[in-house]
């Protein structure tokens, strides 16, 4: 691996309403012989449109044009030592609206912007980052609201994965913060809503309370809740309420329509999952999506869990989605039958049926696992001693990615018995997941 290099990113934006950012990176430290400039992927478009990219200029430490050279989405640039290098992003091209919620991670108007990391960043490929930070140069009156502020703004990041796997608020967004089992909290809310920003504020704070005692800790200093009205909220046909974990950074998209009694209903469970991935998904990182079902269906089943803890859902309520799920999202899906819940995780998404199967199949499968495992133990063990397990794990080797066999290795240890052929029939096979007896008789 080449020595690391210095990265200094100004991002501009010059055109809210045409959703334009200027973007200048400063390169230090490259002693090959070009750089190859990228951008990532991200959690809903596995190929970002290499048209919303248009590099403008290259130059050297003398202010020398450099040769910019394109192909198969990726730029090289010959040069050494320093380049800047001047681009345009524009954020609108190559939304495809035909797949689910593509357009609901970056966007900007001129009263505000979300910006996802990776609708934004080329950074370069093959090389690793020893600095990283970024200035923002927004229009009059906007404020930043970033996950790793160092300044009012600007900010450094850790890692080239942080960069382009988090979300920022810039604009006219109000805050609050609270401080919670060591970590800062901050709400960053812009729209209009029927609930105060106090109580979404508090209710984000119940909720991360419940999850940072689980795990004994909290994985960061500080989160960034980034909430706005869902654009298509008031269709019946689509989701109310969507959220993305990305690293330190939440975001959260909820109907307008949302009051105070309703926060404790869908939206907390959408803030109690997108917080549960800090550790199942960021610190229990999957090897490839085949895992998916893991990271999503546990992280609902857990959704739940803590929001009973927190008492904003009762287990009347409960028993009632859980039924529903099962009835409309999984039952009746007709994806179940084609595909296994691993098959699902790989394409989850880019339909809604295909998602609900993998959310939904997935939490059955998380309340299965976790039954078959006090069975197996006269219920001295549960699946929070496999989530445990597995968070230790992690922390202890930073490079450690779960795998169908750490997780079947992880059960072995726990219970002292061999859970291939239950993963074989239920996760990598078509075995049909049923809701227990006890559930399904108390909505009847």
């Amino acid at each position: 691996m080449p020595d690391p290099l210095a990265l200094h990113y100004t991002v501009r934006v010059v055109d809210s309403a045409l959703q334009i950012v200027e973007v200048d990176l400063t390169v230090r430290d490259n002693h090959a012989s070009s750089v190859q400039l990228a951008f990532s992927s991200n959690a809903i478009q596995t190929d970002a449109p290499v048209s919303r990219f248009r590099i403008r200029s290259a130059t050297g430490s003398s202010g020398q044009p450099l040769e910019i050279l394109r192909e198969n989405g990726i730029w090289r640039i010959d040069g050494s030592d320093e380049m800047q290098i001047h681009y345009e992003v524009h954020l609108s091209e190559g939304q495809n609206k035909g797949v689910y919620a593509s357009e609901l991670l970056s966007s900007c108007d001129p009263g505000g912007a979300r910006f996802l990391g990776s609708d934004l960043f080329l950074f370069p490929l093959h090389a690793e980052a020893g600095s990283l930070d970024v200035d923002y140069e927004l229009p009059p009156s906007w404020e930043l609201v970033h996950p790793f502020q160092t300044a009012p703004t600007s900010a450094s990041y850790p890692d080239l994965r942080s960069l382009y796997f988090s979300v920022v608020a810039a604009g006219e967004y109000r805050t609050l913060s609270r401080t919670i089992g060591g970590s800062e909290l901050v709400l960053a809310a812009r729209g209009d809503f029927r609930f105060g920003d106090p109580d979404l504020m508090e209710t984000i704070a119940r909720i991360a309370q419940e999850e940072i005692e689980f795990f004994g800790g909290s994985m960061r200093p500080r989160y960034v809740f980034v909430v706005n009205p869902h654009p298509r909220g008031d269709d019946r046909q689509r989701l109310h309420y969507f959220g993305l974990h990305f690293v330190a950074s939440m975001a959260i998209l909820l109907d307008p329509r949302t009051d105070r009694l309703s926060l404790q209903a869908e939206p907390a469970q959408i803030i109690a999952h997108e917080f549960f991935h800090n550790w199942n998904g960021e610190l229990i990182r999957q090897e490839d999506y085949e895992m998916n079902w893991f990271i999503e269906g546990v992280t609902t089943f857990y959704s739940y869990k803590f929001c009973q803890d927190a008492r904003m859902l009762d287990g009347g309520s409960l028993v009632r989605e859980l039924n529903e799920r099962y009835d409309n999202h999984y039952v009746s899906n007709p994806k179940r039958g084609e595909i296994t819940l691993a098959e699902a995780g790989k394409t989850v998404l880019q339909n809604q049926d295909t998602t609900q199967l993998l959310y939904s199949g997935g939490m059955l499968a998380a309340l299965a696992l976790d039954i078959e495992i006090g069975n197996r133990t006269d219920h001295q063990k549960t699946l929070n001693d496999i989530m445990l397990d597995l968070a230790s794990r992690a922390t202890r080797d930073a490079e450690w990615h779960l795998t169908r066999e750490e997780l079947r290795a992880s059960l072995a240890d726990a219970t002292g018995t061999e859970f291939e052929p239950w993963l074989q029939s239920y996760i990598y096979g078509l075995e049909p997941l049923e809701l227990p007896d006890y559930i399904r008789d108390v909505s009847r």
